[in-house]
């Protein structure tokens, strides 16, 4: 390789994430190709299952989807939050509605956070707070 090309990959790696990238960059550069480095985004979605805490057949015969949540800060707050979020976007028609152990609790530590019960209203979840209400009890099939 010559010192010219080792120079351009340098320069490359200030641009690129790494060495490698950096040679490939120089390599398009010296053939004189018109490109651009991760100036596109494609989306792309993965197939994943959502499986409910509890599945209850309204009088109507539809279904009602009640999930229970305890924890919904951190990590593990935060991937439910988007893998609902995904959920509610793909299937929209359905009925999914949230019991949280604390529905008033921050999101986040942030001073004037979202609190769970205010996140699952911005997208559309029905929710309630330490237990499910009669309310959604008179919408289920009662066993005889």
């Amino acid at each position: 390789m010559s010192a010219l090309a080792k120079t351009a990959i340098a320069r490359a790696v200030n641009v690129t994430r790494n060495k490698f990238e950096a040679r490939t960059e120089a390599l398009l550069k010296s053939e004189g190709v018109n490109f651009t480095y991760e100036t596109d985004k494609i989306p792309y979605v993965t197939q994943h299952n959502y499986i409910p805490d509890f599945v209850a057949t309204k009088r109507d015969g539809s279904k009602m989807y009640i999930e229970t949540k305890g924890q919904v800060g951190g990590k593990i707050g935060k991937e439910m939050r988007a893998k609902m979020k995904a959920v509610k976007k793909q299937h929209p028609e359905l009925d999914i509605r949230f019991v949280f152990y604390n529905a008033h609790a921050p999101i986040t530590k942030a001073r004037n956070g979202k609190t769970v019960a205010q996140w699952a209203e911005s997208l559309g979840f029905k929710w309630a707070h330490k237990e499910i209400p009669y309310e959604w009890i008179d919408e289920m099939e009662i066993i005889s």
